[in-house]
């Protein structure tokens, strides 16, 4: 049991980066440079936001069932 939340937390931190490097790259691209390049990250940035947020509710409830367990 332990190892699959080991296994979660790293995809929440995997998430998280890649939530970070899609923010970065949308500001970066305000400058005008590609306007379809930014619908793309934004498209992107929001399925990332979608699977880091059922993950992370996976993750609290297997946090929520392992200590009703104890």
């Amino acid at each position: 049991m332990e190892g699959e939340t080991v296994d979660k937390k790293t995809a929440i931190q995997i998430g998280l980066i890649w939530i970070g490097i899609g923010i970065i790259g949308v500001l970066m691209q305000w400058d005008g440079i590609i306007g379809l390049a930014t619908l793309g990250s934004i498209v992107l940035l929001l399925l990332l936001a979608v699977v880091f947020i059922r993950g992370f509710r996976e993750y609290i409830q297997d946090l929520l069932t392992t200590s009703k367990e104890e």
